[in-house]
């Protein structure tokens, strides 16, 4: 285990949290993503003393959709929010990226926009956010960082 050295008297920073979700297992069809379960989970590892760390491992559509719901408010007094998924993504020609869940189809609009995991992140309260997306495709996330700049300007 990798541990994470700190100066003698620099205490942990209690306002950061770490969030991965991580799907390696497809019930239909898509192939088997061997480390990147893991991969977060190492992440998480890394971070673990500075950082509140949850990782949600092959989730369904709805259980990621609920997970990243619950992150609104969550974090009142600010602090630090990372958010990682790492796994599958298509391109959608209704135009956007569409993140898949474990239990995603082949349809269109399947699986989660990276809007969707974004938005959430942005009403947190977080007063610093890094948000990764580790997928195929992933350079057509970054209209969710458009989303994240507009939600901090607002408050």
């Amino acid at each position: 285990m990798l541990g994470v050295m700190r100066p003698e008297g620099i205490a942990a920073v209690s306002l950061a949290r770490f969030v991965g979700i991580a799907v390696g297992e497809y019930d239909n069809g898509q192939q088997h993503l061997g480390r990147a379960v893991p991969d977060v989970e190492a992440v998480a590892e890394l971070l673990e003393g500075s950082f509140e760390c949850t990782v949600l491992a092959d989730p369904l559509e709805r259980e990621a959709e609920d997970f990243l719901k619950g992150l609104r408010g969550s974090l009142p007094e600010g602090g630090g929010l990372v958010v990682l998924w790492s796994g599958h993504a298509l391109r959608s020609p209704v135009g956007k990226l569409r993140l898949l869940a474990r239990n995603s189809g082949s349809w269109d609009d399947d699986g989660l926009a990276p809007d969707d995991v974004a938005a959430p992140c942005a009403q947190s309260g977080a007063s610093q956010l890094l948000l990764v997306v580790d997928t195929c495709y992933s350079g057509e996330a970054m209209t969710a960082g458009l989303l994240i700049h507009n939600a901090g300007r607002r408050r």
